[in-house]
């Protein structure tokens, strides 16, 4: 193992550790473009030079490996005249546009140009245009910006296996751009914008609707598929700006595909269900979460009495939380005796899938509903919807689920629910289901509460609140109230509690807890 000093810090790295990664673990940046830790290493724009002493000329960081005995100055004078010159060199064509471009704030230039440059420009020439060409609908190409570290080209050519993208042209009149007559088609141009170290790609998404600066952000998971990769969310009071993938190599490395960006979209929806709701003669009316559950309570007890428990059943979600639906389940088979419960994986099968990230089944915790015991012995959703018809299920009970649209048949699904004596719907957005229950709660999203999800390879990760919105529970919650309203209490202040009931109850999590699950997650 290589023994070194880096600006006069002794650093012990492993053998093939390059001269910027090993400055890393010693707390010292080095300033780069080209340079990526999960891209091949090219050594093309020559901002991460450093003296390397007995050595004649300057050294790229980025690709030189670190030998015993080396000595390194990151910041001397003469480091520092070579990397102030490169980034000259940069600002002669770069436009003036900080305070109208969206990279503002997190632009890897802007900050280099702050701490290393010089503080005017010698350059008076009129400065290199290029023509506006529009490369996909996901992101916004401004060539005029770009510093051509290549990082998008390698990305699609070595990450993705998709050659899409490319450099043209030599010198001053460089461009890097997609082919002739095509524009980008992959499913993760997002990881392009993220990539780019300026404000060359922009998201059309993200584009122009904030400050970086003035946004938070929240560890999680994202909900668009059983992949379950880790994402930042960035927000700002009650609503959601981005997500950003967060590392974990485990699940998805440092990527992120396009449809999970965007699938956040429904946490901002203007159909967001925030207060509970009781039908009364056909319309929707606001109720206090308390009476509400009062009601719902009465009524399924009212049920049971007169038909037995049979004639209840529970609809779950594959969308929801391990606390959610542990407690769904508990609930129908210890309150309501009933082992009438199922979910419905949200696209299983049915949605795109890649050799990378993005799975065909479109929900985030399938193999946890499962293993949360949302399959019961009585009947599934098929034959629940069967028995309504035929007036035997009285009672249904949804919980993050439109099961309307999870049936080619819509009209016969619509007939069975219209004939209940009793439909609740818990969920965070209204849609065709929400709209025939006689009562529906409101629900958090992923953004706005803590829990669990487990991953297609049965890795368990922590979701975590970003925001709240005032009086709108996680599902285990409002589940637990209205267990407490029906002569039961199972003593729960939080989600935390639930998990802990998990981890004591359910096999494979036994021992499992949300701070041995921490921020990269469980493999069970």
């Amino acid at each position: 193992m290589p023994n070194l000093k880096i600006d006069d810090i002794d650093v012990h790295v492993p053998d093939g550790t390059t001269i910027l990664e090993a400055a890393k673990t010693a707390g010292i940046h080095i300033p780069h473009f080209c340079y990526h830790a999960s891209l091949k290493i090219i050594a093309t724009c020559r901002v991460c030079l450093v003296e390397v002493e007995n050595t004649p000329k300057l050294q790229t960081a980025c690709s030189t490996e670190v030998r015993d005995g080396m000595i390194v100055s990151t910041k001397n004078p003469r480091v520092q005249k070579a990397r102030r010159a490169v980034l000259e060199f940069l600002l002669i064509n770069h436009p003036l546009d900080c305070p109208v471009c969206d990279q503002a704030g997190e632009c890897d230039l802007q900050d280099y140009v702050f701490d290393y440059g010089a503080a005017e420009s010698r350059y008076v020439e009129e400065k290199r245009r290029y023509p506006r060409q529009d490369i996909g609908s996901k992101i916004v190409r401004d060539m005029n910006r770009c510093v051509h570290c290549t990082r998008c080209v390698r990305f699609c050519r070595d990450v993705i296996g998709i050659e899409e993208y490319g450099v043209f042209e030599r010198g001053a009149r460089t461009t890097v751009g997609t082919y002739i007559d095509k524009t980008l088609e992959n499913n993760y141009q997002g990881s392009l914008v993220e990539l780019c170290p300026v404000g060359a790609l922009t998201s059309r998404d993200f584009r122009f609707k904030a400050r970086v600066w003035r946004l938070n952000s929240a560890e999680s998971v994202c909900p668009g598929c059983s992949r379950g990769c880790n994402v930042l969310i960035d927000f700002k009071d009650q609503t959601v700006y981005r997500f950003r993938a967060r590392q974990n190599d485990d699940v998805n490395g440092r990527w992120l595909c396009d449809e999970g960006r965007m699938s956040y979209a429904f946490v901002n929806d203007s159909n967001r269900i925030l207060d509970p709701l009781h039908k009364v003669d056909g319309q929707n009316k606001q109720v206090d979460l308390d009476d509400g559950l009062s009601s719902i309570g009465e009524i399924l007890r009212k049920i049971t009495d007169e038909h037995g428990p049979d004639s209840v059943g529970g609809i779950a979600s594959s969308s929801c939380t391990n606390e959610e639906n542990y407690l769904f389940a508990k609930f129908f088979r210890e309150v309501l005796g009933s082992k009438n419960i199922d979910f419905i994986p949200a696209g299983r099968g049915e949605g795109s899938s890649d050799a990378f990230l993005i799975q065909a089944d479109k929900s985030p915790n399938s193999r946890g509903a499962e293993e949360m015991g949302c399959r019961g012995e009585g009947l599934d959703v098929e034959r629940m919807m069967s028995a309504a018809r035929q007036g035997k299920l009285k009672a249904l009970f949804v919980m993050g689920q439109d099961v309307i649209d999870r049936f080619p048949e819509k009209n016969l699904v619509k007939e069975a629910l219209s004939a209940l004596e009793l439909l609740v719907v818990q969920d965070t957005n209204m849609n065709g289901t929400a709209a025939l229950a006689h009562f529906v709660l409101p629900k958090a999203s992923f953004a706005e509460m803590d829990g669990t999800f487990t991953n297609f390879e049965g890795r368990v990760q922590r979701i975590r609140p970003a925001f709240r919105h005032e009086d709108v529970l996680p599902g285990c919650m409002t589940i637990s109230a209205l267990v407490r309203k029906m002569g039961h209490d199972y003593g729960y202040s939080s989600a935390s509690d639930v998990f802990d009931e998990i981890a004591r109850k359910v096999q494979r999590y036994k021992g499992l807890s949300y701070d041995k699950i921490g921020n990269q997650g469980v493999k069970i």
